[in-house]
């Protein structure tokens, strides 16, 4: 039985804010404190995760777990400021998150856009205290990771020209994205870093993992910036088939995805962005 509390959510970095006191930049990482657990989602690209949480008046030094979404340098660049941090209950990754991994640009061949090696040095140090997420795996009781997604939408792709070595040659899946849930009374909170398993996808494994049918909140990125008009359309008819109470998209979603989908969907659709609190009750 659920219990009665408050289920805070803040955006500590993401690529825009309404504040100037907050520093913006390209990446994620998501401050969440439900149940009594203080959990960090991805670490952004740099240390502005820290400098934002002290504005914010976040102890991000006391967190409780570490979850990464998956291996790129835009969400897990910061983790080269982890320091001493204490992280009791472990650090969530997949282990395909540490591989080197590269893009393709109109300029240069490639470009490296994996996890840096301090960060993956960050990580070593802390090997005690890593948990592994090929499968499903669960925080507590009413928090979970899903582990690697299953693809099975046919519309949904990795949302980019993504490789596992410089020469370009063998195509990345992106198969250690993962997402976090969270229970509550009158749904599932869902986050996401970018999606790259789709997050029709990642949607469709939490129902099954869970049993949940309703959906309080998707929050997070959706690597929608690439997509075709077809693709958007797929994708929020879908959405609007799922029983989503707010659908909060940033960073990879992109602008305009984001308005696309606030045209079909009306004002389910809530973009968020750095400095963006969002409370429910369980």
């Amino acid at each position: 039985m659920i219990t009665s509390c408050n289920i805070r959510i803040t955006v500590l970095v993401e690529d825009s804010s309404p504040r100037l006191d907050l520093v913006a930049e390209h990446g994620l990482s998501i401050w969440v404190e439900a149940y009594g657990l203080k959990i960090l989602f991805d670490t952004g690209q740099s240390n502005a995760f820290l400098a934002n949480g002290r504005r914010l008046g976040i102890p991000v030094e006391s967190a409780d777990a570490l979850v990464v979404s998956h291996g790129h340098y835009d969400h897990t660049g910061g983790l080269r400021y982890l320091g001493d941090m204490d992280l009791p209950s472990g650090i969530f990754l997949h282990p395909a998150a540490l591989q080197a991994r590269f893009r393709r640009l109109d300029g240069p061949a490639h470009k490296p856009i994996g996890m840096p090696p301090a960060a993956r040095r960050s990580i070593e140090r802390m090997a005690e205290k890593v948990i592994y997420t090929n499968g499903p795996h669960p925080i507590t009781r009413q928090i979970g990771i899903t582990g690697q997604i299953p693809r099975q939408i046919p519309f949904e792709d990795v949302g980019g020209p993504f490789f596992l070595d410089p020469h370009l040659t063998r195509l990345d899946q992106v198969l250690d994205d993962q997402a976090m849930w969270i229970q509550t009374g009158k749904g599932l909170i869902v986050i996401l870093g970018c999606a790259h398993a789709g997050v029709v996808n990642t949607i469709q494994t939490i129902k099954a993992l869970t049993g949940f049918q309703d959906f309080r909140a998707v929050i997070g990125g959706m690597h929608l910036t690439s997509a075709s008009t077809e693709g958007l359309e797929a994708t929020t008819e879908a959405l609007q088939a799922f029983d989503i109470q707010a659908i909060m998209p940033c960073h990879c979603t992109g602008p305009e995805a984001t308005g696309f989908m606030a045209r079909k969907l009306g004002s389910l659709v809530k973009p968020i962005a750095t400095g963006s609190e969002i409370l429910f009750d369980c």
